[in-house]
């Protein structure tokens, strides 16, 4: 919890923030912000769902958690910032890791870029959703 609040640096301390983002990394799911919202309320009954697309907003910039955007339109987030990739199933919209090599990075480095961060997503079926019915 203390690395959270240490990597916000001069913003000012958020026990919102912080029930929102130990609800996201209280789940090996990628959620959208309606579950954060309805999940969080149940440890701070007075947050509102404006409080978390606003704090979820800026995890997300700062780095702290990963903002997945599904074929559909949607934001799902992810508290794993670790580098991996998502798969996406097109029909039944599950999210999934997938550890990927650092390979577009690599290449990204040799040929002279900073690379700070990315983010890979593959969109496809599922094994479940793939099946002939």
């Amino acid at each position: 919890m203390d690395d959270i609040r240490e990597q916000v640096n001069n913003e000012r301390h958020s026990k919102s923030r912080d029930v929102i983002y130990e609800t996201l990394a209280g789940t090996k799911t990628h959620p959208d912000a309606e579950w954060v919202y309805e999940t969080a309320k149940r440890t701070c009954p007075s947050l509102g769902i404006a409080t978390v697309y606003r704090n979820l907003k800026r995890l997300s910039e700062k780095g702290q958690i990963v903002a997945i955007e599904t074929s559909n339109g949607s934001v799902h987030y992810d508290a794993c910032v670790k580098e991996h990739a998502h798969f996406i199933c097109e029909k039944c919209g599950k999210i999934l890791d997938i550890d990927f090599p650092e390979v577009p990075f690599t290449e990204a480095e040799n040929a002279g870029y900073e690379v700070h961060r990315g983010k890979v997503v593959l969109y496809g079926l599922c094994p479940h959703c793939k099946q002939p019915k």
